[in-house]
């Protein structure tokens, strides 16, 4: 039996939560319900449209992430998911702010603990 939960989460950008799903070699379907919601939803398999493992929700602010996690499909515990989910996409979302304003990742590594330590540098003008 199925018993989906929503999750509210702070995700705000489409594009840096793409880039985090596919981070996790993750597949996604786009579908605009309306002109304020949107879902995406989230499969282990590239056109296994039936099969989805869980889905994002745009309400107009924000995503909530729809799941079931009593049959939880994916190698690692639904908490550990999310956490590292949410990691990903604030690196992709600082990634794409900073250039925006004008930075380029210089490098990036994951510490021993998880963590990732980035590098960004001040693209130069080269017209100055």
């Amino acid at each position: 039996m199925s018993h989906f939960s929503k999750i509210v989460t702070s995700i705000t950008k489409e594009k840096p939560l793409i880039l985090a799903l596919t981070d996790f070699g993750l597949f996604y379907r786009i579908d605009n319900c309306s002109s304020d919601s949107k879902r995406i939803y989230v499969y282990n398999k590239l056109h296994d449209s039936k099969d989805f493992i869980f889905y994002f929700d745009w309400d107009g602010y924000s995503y909530s992430l729809i799941a079931d996690v009593i049959l939880w499909s994916l190698d690692m515990n639904f908490e550990v998911f999310l956490e590292k989910l949410n990691q990903r996409y604030a690196f992709h979302a600082i990634l794409e702010q900073s250039q925006y304003n004008g930075f380029q990742e210089k490098s990036y590594h994951v510490m021993h603990d998880g963590s990732i330590k980035l590098v960004i540098e001040k693209l130069s003008n080269l017209y100055s």
